[in-house]
């Protein structure tokens, strides 16, 4: 009789996980990845109404460097322009190559794919990266953080997606929050997966 107890408790706690992961997995799929940011200095004002992003009218990915972390997928670094040029797009902010212009530039510190293991019960994968905003005209680092692209779920596994989740933190979190009329545009703003 405690067998059959046992078993039916086995088979109750694996279904209800399964369940779970399902929900899960659907959040992800629906939500995107999970972008995470660590202002260093000079830090942005508290006040996220002071727009101190306001002079720039374009917005360029500029080096993307793996030189820290050499075993960095080729495919994120070739992947990360494309998806850079997508979330400024999604989120309306300006590209007029003749104004002002403000270059990000990031140095991946670190980049973890899942385990084997974890791709069968919940995998967590991310990238690391220092990313500074350069005004291009004088050259001086108007911003610095530390940005992670993160994903928990097998839909999100991949080099793309990670570049997605890196890319959101820095325009999602960082960019499109110091920039005016934020409200107005993320009302319209649309993000894309990875195909």
């Amino acid at each position: 009789m405690k067998k059959i107890v046992l078993i039916a408790g086995l088979l109750l706690v694996t279904a209800d996980s399964g369940c779970s992961r399902m929900i899960d997995e659907g959040f992800e799929k629906a939500l995107g990845p999970t972008p995470k940011i660590m202002f260093l200095d000079p830090k942005p004002p508290e006040d996220k109404n002071n727009d101190f992003l306001s002079p720039y009218r374009n917005f360029v990915l500029g080096k993307v460097d793996a030189s820290q972390f050499p075993e960095t997928p080729r495919d994120f670094i070739d992947y990360l322009p494309t998806k850079f040029v997508e979330q400024t797009t999604g989120r309306h902010l300006p590209a007029d190559p003749a104004g002002k212009t403000l270059v990000v530039n990031v140095a991946v510190l670190a980049y973890q794919p899942a385990l084997k293991f974890q791709k069968a019960t919940g995998p967590t994968e991310e990238v690391v990266a220092k990313v500074e905003l350069v005004d291009k005209d004088s050259g001086k680092v108007v911003g610095r953080a530390i940005c992670i692209g993160r994903t928990y779920q097998s839909v999100g596994l991949g080099t793309k997606w990670k570049a997605w989740g890196l890319c959101r933190a820095i325009v999602n979190e960082w960019i499109d929050e110091y920039y005016p009329d934020k409200d107005d545009r993320e009302k319209t703003a649309k993000e894309e997966p990875p195909k």
